[in-house]
């Protein structure tokens, strides 16, 4: 015979339900028991005592909403009724409380069918032995079990011997679609966290439709979160700017515009936002955080520093305030100070992504790039969406010069922000130095158009079109990198060596010349001047040029000695030749 016994608790859930509510009770339906339980003892009474007595155990640490169905075979109620066991060490506890761990929740709804079979092989009845069978005892069967978690009509359904990542599988499943129904704002910020964007925009627009208090904003707010994670930064402020319409008393909202405005870098916008949350509550240290992230993009790193110190004191357990500060102390060349809060922000916050950042930041500039790149790994990790962290990682990976990781982040980063300059130029110079120049060409041109980095964006970019024998385009912006940067060794040299392998060595001796007199103590540029002189078969500044550059660098001797002592041999002839214009 199967016993059903139906459990129900009550707590408060979301942002419409009072404290009166929060208290969790107990009721236990009445329960039919088979006559032979009740002959030993087991009437429906004692079975509800004990099952009362053991949910309240569980209900006494946390507020959970549960609505659990058992069904147990009359075996299994005979058997330890309180600490119902199944397989792998499981029991009613142990399963509630899996259910609440794999999803990080307290506040939890859960309708549940556990059907336990507790009746293994040698305790069913016996076949009569035959004069053939030896009188040996089979060996207990493990019991089997069936859970069945279930929202209304829908959810998994597994059955299995032992507890496996399926049934684990099953219990996280079952719990958000229950949590869905028994609190969807809670559901929406789960598939938020999970980065299930879809599912979430889907519980946002069920929220905005919902007629209950709170319900609404909440919504708004879920779905402003989830166009803000997708760099919908406009869409994300309107919704923000909705919430505020209705309550304009709302400080999550105020807040998520300045994180918005932040995110898509505008950095006056976020200070002005998030001045208008402090309004709203002076002690939002998430709105001084940001505030003070903004500052210092604009340069006001020690005013940040101390906007930020501020909202540490506010909060001082709370990662972000603490990550703004670490932040500051970066850009303040204060690396030592960033590292020892970032420790700590990371340990208020592991899985804050941008203070994994600011810590990676900090090991960097303390010479530890090894050591930073696992923090950056971390960072983009933990907050995907955030382009900046990608961005900082390519850099980190640049400077470590593993060319196909750093393309690959600066590819996301691209990939979040299409317009950004500064990681469109980046991805370019990273290209170029992988020697693909025809993938480097678009990028760099882009980049240079917009005036970002232009004396090293030119030089990459006439690099890459010197590769592709675009020789006319090549020299063009060698000569505008030169411009902008006369000190630029490697542009003189990149223009000098173009001319020379387009024939005009009459121009390379002018562009060399020039560049000689800005870097007197290069000596390649005067071995390359050389070569330009010898080719319009000037010998005599030839061989001067020669001499300067293996004076100056001694490792040129070896390149250019032969054609040195076969110059000086001709010196006699040269000096003949030049008499008449030595003659007064």
């Amino acid at each position: 015979m199967i016993d059903t016994v139906i459990v129900g608790a009550v707590a408060g859930l979301g942002v419409a339900v009072g404290p009166s509510l929060l208290r969790p009770s107990v009721i236990i339906e009445p329960i039919n028991v088979p006559s032979s339980l009740e002959e030993r003892g087991y009437s429906g009474e004692v079975v509800a005592r004990r099952l009362r007595d053991e949910l309240r155990d569980i209900f006494a640490t946390a507020r959970p909403t549960i609505l659990t169905s058992l069904k147990l075979s009359d075996v299994a109620v005979e058997q330890r009724l309180p600490d119902i066991e199944v397989p792998g060490g499981l029991n009613l506890r142990s399963i509630v409380s899996t259910i609440r761990e794999l999803l990080d929740l307290n506040d939890i709804y859960v309708s549940g069918e556990l059907t336990v079979d507790r009746r293994p092989d040698n305790q069913l009845p016996k076949k009569p032995k035959t004069s053939d069978e030896e009188d040996v005892e089979k060996p207990e069967v493990p019991p089997s079990f069936v859970l069945k978690l279930r929202s209304r009509n829908t959810g998994p359904f597994y059955q299995t011997k032992e507890p496996t990542e399926d049934l684990q599988a099953a219990f996280r499943s079952a719990a958000v679609a229950i949590l869905e129904i028994s609190n969807p704002s809670l559901a929406g910020r789960h598939f938020e966290m999970q980065r299930q964007y879809d599912d979430a925009a889907r519980i946002a627009r069920l929220l905005i439709a919902s007629n209950k208090v709170g319900e609404a904003e909440n919504g708004l707010i879920l779905r402003g979160n989830v166009s803000l994670r997708r760099q919908d930064y406009d869409a994300a402020i309107k919704d923000f700017e909705e919430v505020l319409k209705r309550n304009p008393q709302n400080v999550l909202a105020a807040v998520n515009i300045a994180w918005a405005n932040f995110r898509a870098g505008r950095y006056d916008a976020t200070i002005a936002s998030a001045e208008r949350a402090i309004a709203i509550d002076p002690k939002a240290a998430s709105a001084h955080a940001h505030k003070a992230n903004a500052l210092r993009m604009l340069g006001r790193a020690r005013e940040a520093a101390e906007i930020a110190q501020g909202a540490v004191d506010l909060e001082p357990t709370n990662g972000q305030p603490l990550t703004a500060l670490a932040a500051a102390y970066n850009a303040m060349r204060r690396p030592r100070e960033a590292l020892e809060i970032g420790l700590q922000a990371v340990e208020r916050d592991p899985n804050y992504g941008s203070a994994h950042l600011v810590l990676a930041v900090a090991l960097n500039n303390l010479g530890r790039g090894e050591e930073a790149l696992p923090r950056y790994k971390k960072a983009v990790d933990l907050d995907p969406t955030y382009s900046r962290a990608w961005y900082a990682y390519a850099q980190a990976l640049k400077r470590a010069k593993q060319w196909p990781e750093a393309l690959l982040n600066f590819e996301e980063a691209v990939k979040r922000e299409p317009d950004n300059m500064e990681y469109v130029g980046e991805r370019g110079l990273v290209l170029s130095e992988m020697l693909k120049h025809g993938d480097a060409i678009p990028p760099l041109q882009r980049a240079l158009d917009s005036g970002y980095r232009p004396a090293v964006t030119a030089l990459a970019l006439g690099r890459s079109q010197l590769a592709l024998k675009r020789l006319s385009e090549a020299i063009a912006n060698f000569d505008r990198s030169t411009s902008i940067d006369s000190r630029n060794a490697e542009a003189w040299l990149e223009w000098g060596q173009a001319l020379i392998k387009s024939l005009q060595p009459a121009d390379a001796d002018k562009v060399l010349a020039r560049a000689r007199e800005k870097l007197p103590g290069n000596g390649i540029l005067a071995k390359l001047h050389g070569d330009a002189l010898l080719a319009i078969k000037d010998d005599q500044r030839a061989l001067d040029a020669y001499e300067t550059a293996v004076r100056l660098d001694q490792a040129l001797a070896q390149a250019v000695g032969k054609t040195i002592t076969r110059l000086r041999k001709k010196r006699p002839q040269l000096n003949a030749k030049l008499q008449p214009k030595l003659a007064p």
